[in-house]
Formats: structure tokens, C-alpha cells, sequence
């Protein structure tokens, strides 16, 4: 049995290829047969890939059923034990491989800072100022930059980060020499999600 926590890209993409591959290789084994091989996917959400939206995610989610892995949503992993992994609803699943690929977290430094922060990720304007901290600015998955487009924050990815950076840096340089402060704002370009044997699911584009 092989238990992958988390549903987000990487924990679907992760699940898909090592599903492919596990199930590919097993014929080499007289000893073992296909029934023997048990492969879930934990996830704490209603269903995977959300960044995707649900129409996707539910499409990736069918996909993976029809190759055997097991979807197990609006569950977590409560513990990891030297023979299982036991799950939020109680239940014990004997394994001795879990893969975890539960996204990332901001710094525990960062909730020692006495500037405003939201989930451990430091508050900022659209400039990627710290308010009441002037001088003083953030960026990437440490920070929450609003969106001005959806009233929420932007996601805490490179795509967005590589671009934060070269905003920011202007705006030092406008804080600095007295000129105009420029505000982030960016439309992702895409999204895009390996499901294994050449299936995958994106939204490129709003499309």
C-alpha cells in the first residue's frame, strides 16, 4: 500500500506517475499480482486539484478512480506509525510508504514579527508595502498582495513571485528617488496538471 497526502498539483501528479509505474513494473514480479497493490491519495478538500476549479478536479478525480487509486476527500492525516498511517475519519491504513506533498507553509519566524499577519504571511498593500512599517516590504509565498481583481490575495507561487519581485524592486527604487509607486497586478497565464498515460487537465488562459 502507498498513501500520498495531499491534493494539490503535486500530490496528483505524484499519485498518477508512481500509479503508472507501479502498475507497469508489477508484471516483472511472478510473485506479486495487481491485486496486491493498493495506491490513495489523501486529500483534505471536497476534491482535488481546487485551483482548478471543481469541474476539472472532478474530471481528474474520475480519471484516477478508473485507474485504481483510491480518492479518499474531506479527510487528513491524523498520524504516521512505523506500520500505517491513520486518517482524520478514525480509519488505520497499513502501509510503509507515505509520500507527502501537503503544499507549503510560511516560516514560523514570520509570526514573530510584530507586523499584521494573516495565516503566518505578512500583510501588504497592492505596492508590497508593510502598512505602519515604512521601509520595510514583502513579497511570495511569505506574503499575502491582494488581488484588486478578485478582493482576495494572490496565490503563493513562482509564477506570481518572479513577478512580485521585478514590481518590487521598482518600487524601492521609486520609495528611494521620490518617484511613483507602481501596484501589482497580474492574470495567471495557466494551470496545468499531469494525470498520467498522457492525460492532463489545465485551464490555459481562462480557457
Amino acid at each position: 500500500t502507498f498513501v500520498v497526502a495531499g491534493g494539490g498539483f503535486a500530490g496528483v501528479e505524484t499519485i498518477a506517475s508512481m500509479n503508472d509505474f507501479l502498475r507497469s513494473a508489477i508484471k516483472f514480479y511472478p510473485h506479486l499480482s495487481e491485486e496486491m497493490l493498493r495506491v490513495v491519495l489523501i486529500h483534505p478538500g471536497s476534491v482535488i486539484l481546487p485551483e482548478l476549479g471543481e469541474k476539472l478536479g472532478g474530471y481528474a478525480q474520475k480519471k484516477l478512480a478508473e485507474r485504481k487509486v483510491e480518492i479518499r476527500v474531506n479527510t487528513k492525516v491524523d498520524g504516521v506509525f512505523e506500520r500505517g498511517v491513520k486518517l482524520s475519519d478514525g480509519t488505520m491504513i497499513e502501509s510503509s510508504t507515505l509520500v507527502w506533498t501537503a503544499g507549503t507553509s510560511p516560516h514560523p519566524i514570520l509570526q514573530t514579527l510584530p507586523c499584521e499577519n494573516e495565516k503566518g504571511r505578512i500583510i501588504v498593500n497592492e505596492y508590497m508595502e508593510v502598512p505602519g512599517w515604512p521601509g520595510v516590504w514583502a513579497l511570495g509565498d511569505c506574503a499575502v498582495v491582494p488581488d484588486p481583481k478578485t478582493g482576495k490575495s494572490f496565490p503563493p507561487t513562482a509564477q506570481h513571485a518572479l513577478r512580485e519581485g521585478k514590481v518590487l524592486g521598482q518600487n524601492i527604487i521609486a520609495a528611494i528617488r521620490g518617484g511613483k509607486k507602481k501596484p501589482f497586478v497580474f492574470s495567471i497565464l495557466g494551470l496545468l496538471a499531469s494525470i498520467g498515460r498522457r492525460t492532463g487537465v489545465a485551464n490555459i488562459l481562462g480557457i
